[in-house]
């Protein structure tokens, strides 16, 4: 109960201190985003991340906090989305706060920074690369997204798991399954 009233405790100070520059927010609304942010970490205790994911970028999308930002990249990590939860970790330390901002939003950010440090080395990369003329006639998908053909010969950050890669040239497609 008493981890329970500080975690409502934290998001109160959270969600009622603004972000430099942003919009005032009406009492309903930050109201809403508190609920929605509990109810988030009740669902990331439960290990149900996609859910918690949810609620917290509803969150943070009502009211902006870095707080919410570092649970919704939590779950991307845990989801097994490494190279979002990386970019979500990055832009929650990005956040410029004003001097009054509290001390919970500056140590969410402090703790993206840290926890991004982390991450980075566990993302896996891949490079595709092509033997033979490459120009305009090639096509390739990584999962069935387009890859842009400067990448071709480069590294890029991919999450790990199961992926399909597809190269087309002319009349030839050739698919490839990679772990």
């Amino acid at each position: 109960m008493r981890a329970l009233f500080a975690v409502a405790l934290l998001f109160f100070v959270a969600l009622s201190t603004p972000l430099a520059h942003a919009e005032p927010v009406n009492a309903a609304t930050r109201n809403t985003a508190r609920m929605l942010g509990a109810e988030g970490l009740k669902l990331f205790d439960r290990g149900e991340y996609a859910l918690a994911l949810e609620k917290f970028r509803v969150a943070n999308q009502l009211v902006p906090a870095p707080t919410l930002g570092v649970r919704a990249a939590r779950c991307l990590e845990k989801l097994g989305r490494l190279v979002e939860a990386s970019e979500a970790f990055l832009e929650v330390t990005r956040q410029e706060l004003d001097r009054s901002a509290p001390w919970v939003h500056r140590k969410a950010q402090a703790e993206a920074l840290a926890e991004r440090e982390k991450l980075v080395p566990r993302i896996p990369s891949l490079v595709v690369t092509i033997e033979g003329p490459v120009g305009d006639g090639v096509a390739i998908t990584v999962d069935g997204d387009e890859m842009p053909a400067a990448l071709i010969g480069q590294k890029q950050s991919i999450d790990p798991g199961k992926h399909t890669i597809e190269v087309k040239r002319a009349d030839k497609t050739l698919t490839r399954a990679i772990t």
